[in-house]
């Protein structure tokens, strides 16, 4: 009878505990809906705060763990409910728009220049509650640092909504191929042997003796017959 009545008490608190537990489970579950609305530029040319706002969404939608709205359909919805999303800052405002876009999540914030520094700051909005859950900033060098920025600002956010950090998969490039040439287009590299000096010294002393053998036999026989054709006038003139 004891261990009955255990057994029931055992049961009845297991019902309990699941019972109480099970909204927060199904919430940590669920993806939830997430709207990024224009950064507000400050100092900064609005076009590149729209550039950034494009990374922030790119890199939600990177990390797999949230259903983010297209920029698109998030302009679109509110521009139907005359809604100005440009200079969204406070809670309010993003309250009204997540609940236009059916989100439940709203991420406001500005790209503010100091110096040569960009900083990007970020709150995450509760639709449900009106409340920032989660604010944050990044700061970059320069404007080329404002992808890793993003990057780093987003995995910060997504750790501490989910609990857990952001394993990012690098996408691995595939290494180009070495193409094969024929074997008839390979390059050719013709290599002449250096003669030695003793070689060298014979080939000129011999190529020497020929050039003048040639030159010197024309001209004695010329100088011969010459002397004999004066021998020759000599002897008539006596």
């Amino acid at each position: 009878m004891h261990r009955k009545v255990l057994s029931l008490l055992f049961v009845i608190f297991m019902s309990l505990v699941m019972t109480g537990l099970s909204p927060l489970y199904a919430q940590r579950t669920k993806r939830m809906r997430i709207a990024v609305l224009e950064l507000t530029p400050l100092k900064v040319r609005p076009e590149l705060a729209t550039g950034v706002t494009d990374l922030l969404i790119t890199e939600l939608v990177n990390c797999g763990e949230f259903d983010v709205l297209e920029r698109t359909q998030v302009l679109q919805v509110l521009n139907e409910q005359g809604f100005q999303q440009t200079g969204v800052t406070d809670t309010s405002a993003a309250v009204e728009a997540g609940r236009m876009l059916n989100a439940d999540m709203v991420m406001i914030g500005t790209l503010q220049q100091f110096d040569q520094s960009l900083v990007i700051n970020v709150r995450l909005v509760e639709v449900s509650s009106a409340k920032i859950l989660f604010a944050d900033r990044e700061v970059a060098d320069n404007n080329d640092k404002l992808i890793d920025a993003s990057s780093l600002l987003i995995d910060s956010i997504t750790a501490r909504v989910t609990g857990r950090a952001v394993n990012r998969k690098t996408p691995q490039r595939a290494q180009p191929k070495a193409e094969k040439v024929p074997d008839d287009q390979l390059p050719v590299r013709v290599f002449h042997a250096n003669k030695s000096k003793s070689a060298q010294g014979q080939s000129s002393g011999r190529n020497e003796k020929e050039d003048k053998k040639e030159q010197e036999t024309p001209e004695s026989g010329t100088r011969k017959r010459a002397r004999d054709g004066f021998d020759e006038l000599d002897r008539e003139t006596r």
